[in-house]
């Protein structure tokens, strides 16, 4: 008999070729005839063999590709009608054993289809059938018991054939209804096959590599991650795949794109039709012609009659762009909205379905805009739009009013919690849209060039000095509202762009000044700045800000007229109690870092204690190690005049603290109270303390006698978790007001994993399930309880082997002592390990399955944060910090607190659930990635420095 096998490999698909074919004339129907029918636009090896045939496939990209696979088949149906069976193979599919006629289908079956390998545990209601009715593959919740995967299928040739027509012609409907099958063909496989009788291949014909299912290995599917993965495989960017796959969502919201017209007649078909070759169809668009006096309703009509998805409007008479485009949007019906100028087009096929996946996976942004090429006259294309990106931390679109460029997408329940766009603005009122959504969501950049916009001389702000001067005089106008609603609305807010607005409006009048003549320019500056800032109220930090302005026309003379230019560094007394390897000096170095790169901050160092930071410390700045060994005659000198509590190396450090003049005192940790209080006492400037202990570890460093003097002098605290805040409340009386909460977050430096350590190394098993623990000896982290939860899990009778690493510490401590023999009496010794503190513990963290925060109170463990960065699971108990309030309930488990038979259940759960481990390790790493970064968290404190360095002065 004649065995037809269709093979698709378009593009770099072809590199899965070789493999396919050796693998099918070695173990695939060898009892019969087998002709290639492979579908390519490249070139593949025939390896000589006549009965390879390759018919030219053009490229259409994802997903059409496998979308219209059966269209594709039918252009070589009469040579597919000579076959007996015809059998479809995905393109990375490999045969591993012989195959016979066990696949070909019985007297009875129409059709043989293959169960899916991700859905033969599954019930019934965890299928991804088609579910939107208007779809000629939806499935009723009533039908359907077996789950179908799309990579292999076949029949006898009457019978494929049949389904080819059928489902090419169902997916043409849909098309043309403007909607794409969840998941393409195989969702259309999936309803064809409802009523008729098939053979169900296992999950066996389909075996993903590296996969763990209960079936022998017939066939397997590659790992296309191997092979450079879907951006490679489709030519495309690694942003642009890991956006593209629109398919896998559910969810396809209705796009609408605004046109708002005005003489476009020889543009609007690029424009138009760059939206009709969009490979996502469920979109609108809104075009209003703004009485024309050329061609253009005529073009927009013709179009508007051949696609319904195009809705028509018109001004009687011109009322102008900001008037128009509010009109479209209130005619618009979609979810997602973006302004497409009649003059622009997109430029990807895919634009419309990465912005449609952008805003789904990035629900708290109001605003998604793209990368843009800029064209000439002809859209051939000159360069990709340099000033566009992602703005900074802390960043608003005030200050980078460069950055948002086209495609701006914005969702229409962002736009609806504004008050819209002003209809009266005249220019710029594409960033008027943008300031307002700026206030009621977050923004985000994609680095893909999307838009291709046009240069035009026609343009509203390109052309003339004129044009431009009245382009940036409406951007100033729309800048000055922003702030003032800002003001009105959120003083806080204001504070921070304060310095933009006064440094916008002085902007506006240089620019003026500059377009009208360059004659006596540095006279006119000055003039200008002088009569500007006398009747403004200008703090320090505001006039270096418009002094920096200012230089960078590269007028420095003439600020040397008038004012005082020499404003000192804003400076800072950082105090900590050592530079250890541990929580607080790693989180306070990488506070430090930050604060150096910010411009104009001078930072002193006073550490209590030296340690395995402390060059990274004096690399900051001027440090000072208090516990340092005195020299020879400072020691003699201390001596004769009795100088105990304080040496004369201290005292000399002390003195200089006096003329210092240090606008904030900064203490890191509760450790470090006695030496803020001293120097609090010396020098008049505001003291805040970062503060990471809870309970215990306060008592411990608050004495009796230094408890209430130092909260009689600490002006602000700040706290890296809501459960530190409420601590300092309820039980040390500190006012919710004086208590900033910023949560705790990575250091500079993400963990490096060097691989260098292996479980091997330390004899656990490659299949041992590892429980990781990390901290010291100390009492509130629980170190002696390591052996009771050991015992309880091994206890359970399991084919899994179970290890426990404790990092941190150090073996000479009493309390490591008593727990080695806590172990050798419950037996648990050989399965327990220690590793002393290390510098980079991070490659012993990667070993890890699951992390265990054992600490009877912590306010915000890095070393958490460094597992959940390394896709570990967190387990920790309550009421012992702020931990609960990273772990919620998709990042790990809380169980009661000290409650070890709950731990040791969650544990062996764990372990019997490795899909679990893996599910809550990918909600830890992408919480923490996003969230819990010093991008976040260091702002915030700098601003509360600057709020009390200004209200000092």
């Amino acid at each position: 008999m004649k065995i037809g096998i269709l093979y698709i490999c378009t593009g770099n698909y072809t590199i899965f070729w070789d493999r396919f074919y050796q693998s099918s004339e070695k173990f695939l129907l060898k009892e019969h005839e087998k002709h290639y029918f492979v579908f390519t636009n490249g070139e593949i090896n025939k390896h000589n063999n006549p009965l390879v045939k390759t018919i030219f496939q053009q490229k259409y990209g994802w997903p059409f590709d496998t979308l219209y696979r059966f269209k594709f088949f039918l252009e070589a149906e009469d040579d597919l009608k000579k076959m007996d069976y015809l059998f479809f193979f995905n393109a990375n599919l490999v045969i591993m054993e012989p195959i016979g006629d066990e696949i070909l289908p019985g007297e009875q079956d129409e059709l043989v289809v293959t169960q899916h390998p991700g859905f033969f545990s599954k019930k019934r209601k965890e299928f991804t059938y088609e579910t939107r009715k208007q779809s000629k593959a939806y499935i009723p919740p009533e039908k359907g018991s077996v789950y179908i995967a799309g990579g292999l299928n076949g029949g006898k040739t009457n019978q494929y054939l049949q389904m080819a027509h059928a489902l090419s012609g169902d997916i043409d409907d849909d098309y043309r209804n403007n909607i794409v099958a969840i998941w393409h063909d195989e969702s259309h496989i999936n309803r064809y096959i409802i009523d008729r009788q098939v053979k169900i291949l296992s999950p066996a014909y389909l075996y993903p590599e590296g996969g763990d299912i209960p079936f022998e290995k017939k066939i397997i599917i590659l790992d296309k991650t191997h092979f450079g993965g879907h951006e490679k495989l489709r030519n495309m960017s690694k942003l642009k795949a890991e956006y593209l796959e629109i398919g896998n969502e559910k969810q396809q919201p209705l796009f609408s794109l605004l046109m708002a017209n005005y003489n476009n007649a020889k543009y609007l078909p690029d424009a138009i039709g760059s939206v009709l070759s969009q490979h996502y169809l469920h979109w609108e668009i809104i075009l209003i012609d703004d009485a024309s006096t050329d061609d253009s309703l005529a073009v927009i009509e013709s179009f508007a009659s051949q696609d319904s998805r195009i809705k028509v409007f018109k001004n009687e008479t011109n009322r102008g762009y900001a008037k128009t485009l509010v009109r479209c949007i209130q005619n618009a019906g979609g979810e997602i909205l973006a302004t497409l100028d009649p003059d622009d087009t997109l430029a990807d096929p895919d634009a419309l379905s990465i912005m449609v996946n952008a805003h789904i996976r990035h629900p708290e942004c109001s605003l998604i805009y793209s990368s843009m090429f800029v064209c000439d006259e002809f859209l051939n294309k000159q360069h990709i739009y340099e000033w566009s990106g992602m703005m900074g931390n802390g960043d608003f679109l005030i200050t980078r009013d460069n950055s948002i460029s086209h495609f701006a997408t914005f969702k229409r329940s962002s736009y609806d919690r504004t008050e819209g766009i002003n209809p009266e603005v005249k220019n710029s009122v594409d960033h008027e849209n943008y300031f307002r959504l700026e206030e009621v969501g977050q923004q985000k950049f994609l680095d893909i060039p999307l838009y291709n916009y046009r240069v035009n001389t026609h343009s509203m702000s390109v052309g003339t000095h004129e044009k431009e001067i009245d382009a940036y005089d409406w951007h100033c106008r729309i800048s000055v509202d922003a702030i003032r609603r800002r003001m009105k609305a959120n003083a806080t807010l204001y504070m921070k762009n304060r310095t933009v607005y006064h440094r916008d409006m002085l902007y506006y009048r240089l620019w003026v000044e500059r377009k009208k003549s360059y004659r006596n320019m540095c006279y006119k500056l000055l003039s200008i700045t002088m009569e500007y800032l006398r009747n403004e109220k200008i703090d320090r930090f505001l006039f270096r800000e418009i002094r920096k302005f200012l230089c960078s026309f590269r007028q420095k003379n003439v600020l040397k007229i008038g004012f005082k230019t020499s404003i000192p560094a804003l400076k800072i007394l950082f105090i900590g109690h050592e530079s250890s390897l541990t929580g607080a000096p790693v989180i306070g170095l990488s506070l430090l870092k930050w604060l150096r790169n910010q411009w104009n901050i001078r930072i002193d160092i006073l550490l209590q204690d030296g340690g395995p930071l402390l060059y990274q410390y004096e690399q900051i700045g001027p440090t000072f190690v208090w516990k340092k060994r005195q020299k020879f005659l400072d020691r003699k000198i201390s001596k004769l005049f009795h100088l105990k509590e304080i040496n004369l190396r201290q005292r000399r450090f002390l003195k200089k603290c006096r003329w210092a003049r240090y606008d904030i005192i900064f203490a890191n940790s509760v450790a470090s109270s006695w030496h803020a209080y001293k120097v609090k006492n010396m020098i008049d400037a505001p003291l805040i303390m970062w503060v990471h202990e809870l309970t215990q570890a306060i008592n411990l460093h608050w004495k009796p006698d230094l408890k209430e003097k130092f909260m009689a002098v600490c002006d602000h605290y700040i706290v890296v978790s809501a459960f530190a805040g409420q601590n300092l409340t309820q039980n040390f009386g500190i006012h919710p007001d004086k208590i900033l909460l910023t949560y705790g977050f990575l250091p500079d430096t993400l963990p490096k994993i060097r691989n260098e350590i292996f479980r091997k190394d330390l004899a656990i098993p490659d299949n041992a399930f590892l429980t990781g623990f990390s901290g010291t000896s100390y009492w509130w982290k629980s170190f002696e309880l390591l052996p009771l939860l050991a015992k309880k899990v091994l206890n359970k009778n399991s084919q899994i082997e179970y290890y426990f690493l404790w990092i941190g510490g150090n073996k000479k401590d009493k309390e490591y002592m008593q727990m080695v023999s806590d172990a050798q009496k419950l037996g648990v010794a050989d399965r327990i390990y220690f590793v002393e503190t290390v510098p980079d513990p991070e490659q012993y963290f990667d070993m890890f399955d699951v992390f265990v925060m054992m600490s009877r109170e912590d306010t915000f463990p890095l070393v958490c944060l460094e597992n959940a960065y390394l896709g570990k699971p967190i387990l920790c108990f309550e009421q012992s910090g702020g931990m609960p309030e990273f772990v919620e309930e998709d990042a790990g488990f809380i169980v009661p607190f000290l409650d070890l038979d709950k731990m040791a259940e969650k544990l062996i759960y764990l372990s019997e659930n490795r899909d679990t481990v893996k599910r809550l390790g990918m909600n830890a790493q992408k919480k923490v990635k996003q969230q819990f970064n010093i991008e976040i968290s260091a702002p915030k404190i700098l601003d509360l420095i600057r709020y009390y360095s200004n209200k000092n002065r």
